[in-house]
C-alpha cells in the first residue's frame, strides 16, 4: 500500500533530493515489479547506485524524524526503504 505523508520535505529538503535524484540513473521500473505488473508498469526508477542510496538516506532520515510526532499521536511508523519513481515529468 502507498501511503502519501505529506510536508516530510521541507523546499531547501526537496531541492537537495532532487539534486541527489538528478545525479543517478533511472531504469526501466519493469525489473522491480512481480509477474502480475510487468504487463502494465510504465515508469523508470532511479537505479542502484550511490545516488539512490543517498537518495533513500534523505528521505528515510526525514521520515524517522517525524517518527516521534507520531508516536505522541499514538501511531505507530515502520519505514523499510523509499523508492525513487518517475512516470516522465517532475513537475509536482
Amino acid at each position: 500500500m502507498i501511503l502519501c505523508i505529506s510536508d516530510v520535505l521541507d523546499a531547501s529538503a526537496l531541492a537537495r533530493l532532487r539534486e541527489t535524484i538528478a545525479g543517478g540513473v533511472f531504469v526501466d521500473g519493469i525489473l522491480s515489479s512481480g509477474w502480475a505488473s510487468r504487463l502494465v508498469k510504465n515508469n523508470e526508477q532511479l537505479g542502484a547506485g550511490p545516488a539512490l542510496e543517498a537518495a533513500q538516506e534523505q528521505v528515510v532520515s526525514a521520515l524517522r524524524a517525524m517518527d516521534s510526532l507520531c508516536c505522541s499521536r499514538g501511531w505507530s511508523m515502520t519505514v523499510r526503504g523509499a523508492v525513487m519513481v518517475s512516470s516522465g515529468a517532475w513537475d509536482y
